[in-house]
């Protein structure tokens, strides 16, 4: 009952590589049916999108945006990953080349299915992801409005410092089995880049397999013209590589 979207390429083949793109937020975003560029662009190079509007998701219920109240790290997870294997069973969708994308929330949440489904996940890219939820709300830039959106609505605030090492994928990066591309921009205010730096080190000490790249001008967002033709030229590269 969970709802979701799922774009197909228009260049017809027996069954289309998957990328799993879970929105940012997360309470009360939702991706809708209208164009997205970042799905246009994915389905462009063959790929065929799934976005799930798991709970906590806005834009259909106040039940299903409800249900996602301290969720962060759970329901909302294996919401993604139910709507993953309802849609790797259609004929025309490769099961066997799924890889996780998402910004913020969202690229919190495909490493974080990395870690949980290695068996289903193939890779898993992240751009401005959060990835050490000590590091996020203990942010000193996080205003009074900030923290208590987060202790109302998310719930990790309250959270001992072991719960959440325990759901923080630089605590897990062992067993990460996927290759993964971490990106960030540095003057992002929203999550801090050294949510980035700190994943790359604890990959780096396991000799993960992993793509690295870093927007010196970057924010929280994809930036200029430009910005984007550099991230994305890099995205799609990595995609390629690990899923067609």
């Amino acid at each position: 009952k969970i709802p979701y979207i799922l774009s197909l390429p228009e260049i017809k083949t027996q069954s289309y590589p998957l990328v799993v793109m879970p929105h940012g937020g997360p309470i009360g975003v939702f991706d809708s049916q209208s164009y997205n560029p970042i799905v246009q662009f994915l389905v462009a190079n063959g790929f065929a999108v799934l976005q799930v509007n798991f709970r906590g998701s806005g834009g259909y219920s106040q039940k299903l945006k409800a249900a996602g109240k301290n969720q962060w790290a759970d329901l909302m997870l294996e919401d993604i990953y139910q709507a993953t294997l309802a849609v790797g069973a259609r004929a025309d969708i490769n099961k066997q080349n799924i890889c996780s994308f998402g910004m913020s929330y969202g690229g919190y949440a495909a490493l974080m299915l990395a870690v949980k489904y290695p068996q289903l996940y193939k890779c898993a890219a992240n751009w401005a992801g959060v990835t050490d939820l000590s590091l996020y709300v203990n942010n000193p830039r996080l205003t009074k409005a900030q923290k208590a959106w987060i202790k109302k609505h998310v719930g990790v605030i309250d959270w001992s410092y072991e719960k959440l090492k325990a759901n923080s994928p630089v605590f897990l990066v062992e067993k990460i089995q996927a290759p993964v591309f971490i990106a960030h921009g540095r003057r992002d205010k929203i999550v801090d880049i050294e949510n980035a730096y700190r994943m790359k080190l604890m990959l780096e000490k396991y000799n993960k397999n992993f793509q690295w790249y870093e927007d010196k001008k970057g924010t929280h967002s994809f930036g200029t013209l430009s910005q984007s033709k550099v991230y994305f030229s890099q995205l799609a590269e990595f995609l390629s590589t690990h899923i067609q």
